[in-house]
């Protein structure tokens, strides 16, 4: 299973997205953390196979969450079985 957080449209959201390749697919959950242990959540999908596709995945989450292209890339990969490359990590100069 791979899990990211994601930059939330409402500053008192919390967003992961991931793929998990026991279920198959890609999940979603949305949790609001200016209620009592962030409980119940205000989205959660994905847990029951339901979404395939990426492009799915995206669709479900952008009322929450900027879901940038270079996650959707690690997505991607992850569903076919691949790792994702490693970060990038710049130095700074001087």
């Amino acid at each position: 299973m791979s899990e990211y957080e994601l930059k939330p449209v409402y500053p008192n959201h919390q967003v992961f997205v991931g793929w998990c390749g026991e279920l198959q697919s890609f999940f979603c959950q949305v949790l609001d953390l200016s209620r009592k242990n962030a409980e119940p959540p205000v989205l959660s999908v994905g847990f029951a196979g339901e979404i395939p596709t990426v492009e799915e995945l995206a669709k479900v989450v952008r009322s929450y969450a900027v879901l940038p292209e270079g996650t959707l890339s690690r997505l991607r990969q992850r569903r076919e079985g691949r790792p994702p490359p490693p970060a990038v990590v710049r130095r700074r100069q001087g």
